[in-house]
C-alpha cells in the first residue's frame, strides 16, 4: 500500500480528528495570510506617510558644547558656515533640495503699504484700543516712509513653498537663471498685492537707503533727507504670490508673526548682494576701522551674513544619517536640528503596530 492509500485509510478512520486538524491548519493559514496582507500594508502606509511629510532640517549652534568651552578655556569662538559649505551639505544623497538667505532690511517706500489685520487680534480677544501695527515704522515713529524686509533666496522654486510654509497661489517662482544671474524680480504675499493695488507683472518700487545714524542718533530709523549717505533705487517685477493660512492662533505672537510674513518680500539673493558695494562706499565714513576690516575680505560671503539656512531632506527617517554626514563637515560647534519632527509623531505607532 502507498503512502496516498494510507493517508486516506487513516483520514477516513479517524474522521473527526482530521476534520479538526484541517480546521487548524486552515485557520492557521488564514491568519498568516492576514497578518502578512497587514503588515504589507503598515509598509505601505508607512511609505505614503512618509513621501508626504515634509522633513526639513537646519543648522544650529551647539549652545552647551559652545559654553562649555567658553567655560574650560574662557576664549569666545566666533565660527561662521559660509555659503560654500552650505552648499556642500545640499550635494549629500539625502537632500531634496536646499536653501539659505541674505537679508535686506535697509528698503523703504513712501508709496507702499504693509498689510494689517485688526479682526486677528480681535479673534483672540485683544482690546480693539491696544491693536495697532508694531512692525510698521509709521508705528514707532513719526515718518511717511515704510520699512520692508526683504528675503534673498538661493533655490528657485523658493523653498518655503516646497515645505509648505507658504502657498503659491498666482504666478510663478524664480527661474535658474533668475537665481544665478542679476535678476530684479520679486515674490510677494496676495494681502501684500491687494493692500497696494498691485499685480502679476507690477513694477515693485523701493529705496535702499543708508543713513548717517550718528548724526540722528537714531540707529537705523531715518527721519532726515539730509543725513542719507547713500541711496538707490530698486524696481522690481512681481512674478509670483503667495498666500498663508493662519492655524491656532494662541496670542499676539502668533499674529505678529503672521504679519511679517506676509509682508515680506522674496527676491533672489543676487539683489541684496548687490548693495555690498554701496554699503562699502560709505563705510569709511561710518566705521573705518570695521571698513579695514572688510575691505581685505577676499570673497564676498565674508561680508554679508547669512541665515534661515534650510534642507528639504527626501525620507523624514534619513534625519540622522543626514546630520552625522553634515558634522563631517560643518564647522566646530554647530550641528543639524530637526525643524519639523515631521516622522517623530508617527513613527513610534508604526514600530508598535508591525
Amino acid at each position: 500500500m502507498n503512502l496516498f492509500k494510507r493517508t486516506w485509510l487513516s483520514i477516513k478512520r479517524n474522521y473527526g480528528k482530521s476534520l479538526v486538524l484541517f480546521g487548524i491548519i486552515f485557520l492557521l493559514s488564514s491568519l498568516m495570510a492576514g497578518a502578512i496582507s497587514v503588515n504589507q500594508a503598515i509598509i505601505n502606509t508607512d511609505m505614503a506617510l512618509r513621501s508626504q511629510l515634509p522633513a526639513i532640517a537646519t543648522i544650529i549652534i551647539d549652545q552647551n558644547a559652545h559654553e562649555e568651552h567658553l567655560d574650560q578655556t574662557g576664549e569666545f569662538l566666533t565660527i561662521e558656515v559660509r555659503p560654500s559649505t552650505i552648499r556642500e551639505l545640499g550635494t549629500l544623497p539625502y537632500v531634496q533640495a536646499y536653501d539659505y538667505s541674505a537679508w535686506g532690511l535697509s528698503f523703504f517706500s513712501i508709496s507702499l503699504e504693509r498689510f494689517f489685520d485688526a479682526s486677528l487680534f480681535l479673534d483672540i480677544g485683544m482690546p480693539e484700543a491696544d491693536i495697532s501695527d508694531a512692525g510698521s515704522l509709521s508705528h514707532w515713529h513719526e515718518t511717511l516712509l515704510e520699512q520692508f524686509t526683504l528675503k534673498g533666496v538661493q533655490y528657485p522654486g523658493i523653498l518655503d513653498i516646497n515645505a509648505g510654509l507658504i502657498e503659491l497661489v498666482d504666478g510663478r517662482p524664480f527661474t535658474e537663471e533668475e537665481v544665478n544671474t542679476l535678476s530684479y524680480v520679486a515674490v510677494v504675499s496676495q494681502n501684500f498685492l491687494e493692500v497696494n493695488d498691485l499685480s502679476i507683472g507690477s513694477i515693485l518700487t523701493l529705496e535702499y537707503i543708508i543713513y548717517d545714524e550718528t548724526a540722528e542718533l537714531t540707529f537705523g530709523v531715518p527721519s532726515r533727507d539730509e543725513n542719507i549717505l547713500i541711496s538707490k533705487t530698486f524696481d522690481l517685477e512681481i512674478v509670483g504670490a503667495f498666500d498663508r493660512e493662519l492655524e491656532d492662533i494662541l496670542d499676539p505672537i502668533d499674529v505678529l508673526h503672521h504679519l511679517e510674513l506676509v509682508n515680506l518680500i522674496y527676491v533672489p539673493n543676487l539683489v541684496i548682494e548687490s548693495v555690498v558695494d554701496l554699503y562699502l562706499e560709505v563705510l569709511p565714513e561710518i566705521d573705518p576701522a570695521l571698513y579695514s576690516e572688510l575691505s581685505s575680505a577676499e570673497q564676498l560671503e565674508d561680508i554679508l551674513n547669512y541665515d534661515s539656512v534650510l534642507f528639504l531632506l527626501d525620507d523624514p527617517t534619513d534625519l540622522v544619517a543626514f546630520a552625522e554626514a553634515a558634522n563631517e563637515i560643518l564647522p566646530r560647534f554647530w550641528v543639524i536640528e530637526d525643524l519639523s519632527n515631521a516622522y517623530e509623531v508617527i513613527s513610534n505607532s508604526m514600530v508598535l503596530m508591525n
